[in-house]
């Protein structure tokens, strides 16, 4: 199998202004990064705060620009055709997706089915089966912003879940989750 990401001397540089001094201020975000992840593997990121993590992850998944560098996504150049790219890759970024927070996670979930191209029957079948693998059925009535941190967890992953992609991003992806879930 080959691989589903190719990242090839990624970069991305940040200016800041500075309120209390002329000028601004160069980052580098990310600096000549480059791997590879074979379709089927799971692949971490581990290291300290500020070391570029979440930048790479939203560079990847096509939320933030990169300042130079190659980034292929199953087969497709993240230059040539960004739409198609998104049409393969799902993530989620911690549990900070409550979607409608005063409506139901039931309706919160068709609605994101929806979103993602679903129809109606195709929206109602992987929302009950994503209930289910998440074990979110009890609490399917719950407004959203009930719902405990760890179940907040589960609801948003099953949302990233909604369009089966081919990749699925996750970022901080085990806050408040217990090790059941």
């Amino acid at each position: 199998m080959g691989a589903i990401i190719d990242v090839r001397h990624l970069f991305k540089d940040f200016y800041q202004y500075k309120v209390f001094r002329r000028g601004k201020l160069l980052t580098h975000a990310l600096h000549d990064v480059s791997f590879n992840v074979k379709q089927g593997d799971f692949y971490g990121l581990l290291g300290r705060n500020g070391a570029g993590k979440s930048t790479l992850l939203r560079i990847l998944t096509t939320n933030l620009e990169k300042t130079a560098g190659s980034v292929v996504i199953n087969n497709v150049n993240l230059d040539h055709d960004i739409r198609q790219i998104k049409e393969h890759i799902s993530w989620m970024f911690g549990v900070d997706y409550e979607g409608v927070s005063w409506s139901s996670v039931y309706k919160n979930l068709l609605l994101a089915a929806y979103f993602t191209g679903l129809n109606k029957h195709q929206a109602e079948k992987r929302v009950h089966e994503l209930l289910h693998y998440f074990d979110l059925h009890s609490h399917r009535n719950l407004d959203v912003w009930r719902l405990s941190t760890g179940l907040k967890g589960r609801y948003a992953l099953a949302v990233a879940m909604l369009k089966q992609p081919a990749v699925l991003f996750l970022d901080e992806p085990l806050l408040g989750l217990d090790v059941p879930a």
